[in-house]
């Protein structure tokens, strides 16, 4: 008889797997499952006192995994959906609060929508903060906010001539706003934040990973490059038996990568390090920036005359991506405008040229984002099969996304917007995620996004590109079945059947059943990875949170800042008028 460890019975299973899709019950031995049937015929395979976890008719899924996710030092997605200068500025001050010892804050999530015109600016975040550094980066990661201590520590100034202060937006004095734009020169000073503490950095797992479970997630594919102190976190909770999510490890993919590099990167590709916890895959690349930023790399200009531009060149990407899949690495490339789309197609399909052809499935490479691929696009990805890798959140219909992301695009460019219906049907594989913490990691909400494309609690209103909506399992399946492909994992999870790993999340509702109420109130009531419970909560609780979520939609109000009055800025003005940093000159209007 198979050994067996515990059973998981009377439940509504969805399987992912096309041989047995609906079953009820489950045996785990360790981290596996051994059967899958009714609860008749898995309560037969055990022995007498073998434990059991009753399930009481819930609707059970594979674990989610979030495809596109980030685990930053000391940060936070604290200021996703703020909605308003005042919330923001009242969730700035208890951070301050909750730190009286002092130093630089550092967190994410703020929107252009969260200012007065759309304008951020320091006095702003000096209204609250003054008297510490603050580093707060835009929702979609590829711009900053910095009070003005912040921006001396790090000796920024307007007119200078080096690659911080060059993208940095002036206003119409040509004094800083305190925002910078693009991810080389944001990243490069990132290095030059005081890193964080060993304790800090194993709370802020620790914290993660607690949030993380509490919505269904039992792996992540981690597209930062872990190096020095964030790989010895990793790697101090994985020995110490810490490490309950899955950490899929990309690197980064660097131009014309030498000896050395490329020694590193084998090295870890054959590390011991592997096991089911942990393991390096992939290699992520920046395109463009993003639309919202103004940066995205575009073939025909944004509404406000800006395209971005390129952060590689053609023949040294067509040359990199080349070389590293013929070392057998996926390659994930960032490309939110058409423009990055096309020259990470290019690329990808110039490794296929000179590597060879090989069998279905045998490549893997990504495009990150692909925010409005054309149809050409799309079938371009179906023959070279590349994954679609895409964030449903980005869906969502707030304000930034109605007043600064579709303007921008215009009509055109976004009726094919987050096209996901599109993706599935040009045959392109895709799988989901939140690109966390740009925005947040709540699995449910993101299918939700994926299959209503509306705000909660505007039911009425009309679907933003209502034509992209997909359904429930669809979007399930991008969560589970495709997100585990994308990282050469369909062998070892994203199912529940024999053979796989035991990772799973027990739903409020099923979510199958009017999908866009359930999705909007459903809550994950247990998740559990390796066949063992690391997150649990009543169905009481869940259900009053679910009443919550679903009684909460987007705040439109809006708050003008004290600060920016005070220092005679004019926000209508402002919005008229910035961005006259390098690569950002020339007016954008307020709806921008």
């Amino acid at each position: 008889m198979t050994p067996i460890d515990c059973l998981y019975l009377n439940g509504r299973l969805w399987t992912g797997d096309p041989a047995l899709p609906e079953a009820e019950a489950l045996a785990v031995h360790g981290e596996t499952i051994v059967a899958v049937g009714s609860t008749a015929q898995i309560r037969a395979l055990a022995a007498p006192g073998v434990p059991t976890v009753d399930l009481e008719g819930r609707r059970v899924v594979p674990g989610f995994i979030d495809a596109h996710w980030h685990f930053l030092p000391g940060s936070r997605a604290t200021f996703f959906m703020a909605d308003s200068l005042a919330e923001l500025q009242r969730r700035l001050k208890a951070l301050a609060d909750g730190d009286p010892q002092g130093g630089w804050i550092v967190d994410s999530g703020w929107a252009y929508t969260d200012f007065p015109g759309h304008v951020p600016h320091r006095h702003c975040l000096d209204a609250v903060v003054a008297d510490r550094p603050v580093w707060l980066t835009g929702r979609d990661g590829h711009m900053i906010l910095l009070n003005t201590l912040a921006l001396q520590a790090l000796d920024i100034s307007a007119g200078r001539d080096d690659a911080a202060s060059r993208c940095a937006v002036l206003d119409d004095e040509g004094l800083l706003t305190g925002e910078l734009r693009g991810m080389v020169p944001i990243e490069a000073l990132r290095a030059r934040l005081p890193p964080p503490t060993p304790a800090r950095l194993d709370r802020l797992l620790r914290e993660i990973q607690a949030e993380a479970h509490g919505f269904g997630i039992t792996s992540v594919h981690n597209l930062d490059e872990a190096m020095g102190d964030d790989l010895l976190c990793l790697q101090r909770a994985r020995r110490e038996e810490a490490l309950s999510l899955r950490v899929q490890q990309a690197h980064r993919l660097l131009p014309d990568p030498d000896a050395a590099r490329l020694a590193l990167l084998d090295e870890r590709h054959r590390s011991t390090l592997h096991d089911t916890r942990f393991r390096f895959n992939g290699l992520k690349a920046w395109l463009d920036g993003t639309i919202d930023a103004r940066t995205a790399y575009m073939r025909e200009a944004l509404s406000d005359g800006s395209r971005g531009s390129p952060y590689w060149d053609d023949r040294q990407l067509d040359q990199t991506v080349a070389l590293m899949d013929r070392h057998g690495w996926q390659v994930m490339l960032h490309a939110t405008g058409d423009g990055a789309t096309g020259q990470a197609l290019g690329a990808f399909e110039h490794a296929a040229r000179v590597n060879g052809a090989r069998p279905a499935g045998a490549r893997r490479h990504r495009i990150e984002h692909l925010d409005v691929p054309s149809p050409q696009d799309l079938l371009r990805c179906a023959r070279a099969g590349v994954v679609a890798s895409t964030q449903p959140n980005f869906a969502y219909p707030d304000d930034t996304v109605l007043h600064n992301y579709s303007p921008l695009l215009g009509p055109e460019r976004t009726a094919r917007a987050q096209p996901y219906r599109a993706i599935d049907e040009a045959g392109v594989r895709q799988c989901f995620s939140s690109d966390y913490p740009v925005s947040s990691m709540d699995v449910l909400r993101s299918m939700h996004s994926a299959v209503a494309r509306q705000l909660r609690g505007h039911e009425a209103a009309e679907p933003w590109v209502p034509e992209q909506r997909i359904g429930a399992e669809a979007a399930l399946r991008h969560f589970t079945v495709d997100a585990a492909y994308a990282a050469f994992e369909d062998q070892r999870k994203g199912r529940l059947a024999p053979g796989l790993l035991a990772d799973m999340a027990v739903l409020s509702d099923d979510i199958f059943d009017d999908p866009s109420r359930r999705l909007a109130e459903a809550q994950v009531l247990m998740t559990i990875v390796g066949g063992r419970v690391v997150h649990h909560t009543t169905a009481a609780a869940a259900a009053a949170a679910g009443r919550a979520r679903a009684a909460s939609p987007m705040r439109m109000a809006r708050s003008d800042c004290p600060a920016c009055r005070a220092a005679t800025l004019d926000p209508n003005a402002l919005a008229a008028r910035a961005g006259r940093g390098a690569g950002n000159r020339g007016a954008w209007r307020r709806s921008a």
